[in-house]
């Protein structure tokens, strides 16, 4: 019976989910017009340079960076997609990069990259993804000393 009840109340919730491949989200233009995320993709692929705006404790958009990266680097291609990444200060680029590289074991990495909190739900599978598809990554945020 309890059931019946919840399926009776979320039945009409699906009515409000969004239609499209993406349903956690919606895009608009900066006209405030709705958005096609294909049309989106394939105008960013043709961008030299494409920074994604985000709530740092937002998982879902960090899970849309995630998606749009891996299709970047699908419709650019072997070789054409490297990652800055905020999160990651300037000079912690070398462990970044030979952690990038499988160089460096996660543990060690976590202790000398100073990541935030969120790290391991919201940017480790970004590096994992850069992992996987041989992608430098940079670190491109200030360091604290310089920030404070």
């Amino acid at each position: 019976m309890t059931r019946f009840f919840l399926l009776l109340f979320l039945l009409p919730l699906l009515a409000f989910a969004p239609a499209g491949d993406r349903p956690a989200y919606r895009l608009f233009t900066a006209q405030g017009q709705p958005a096609d995320y294909d049309q989106m993709l394939t105008q960013l692929a043709q961008a030299d340079v494409v920074l994604f705006g985000e709530q740092h404790n937002d998982p879902i958009a960090h899970w849309l960076e995630l998606q749009v990266t891996q299709e970047l680097n699908r419709l650019k291609g072997p070789g054409q997609l490297v990652l800055g990444m905020e999160m990651f200060e300037r000079d912690v680029q070398p462990p970044l990069s030979q952690y990038v590289a499988g160089a460096l074991p996660d543990s060690a990495f976590e202790r000398q990259s100073r990541p935030w909190p969120n790290y391991a739900t919201d940017y480790r599978p970004l590096l994992a993804f850069a992992q996987a598809a041989h992608l430098p990554v940079v670190a491109s945020n200030v360091p604290r000393r310089y920030a404070q």
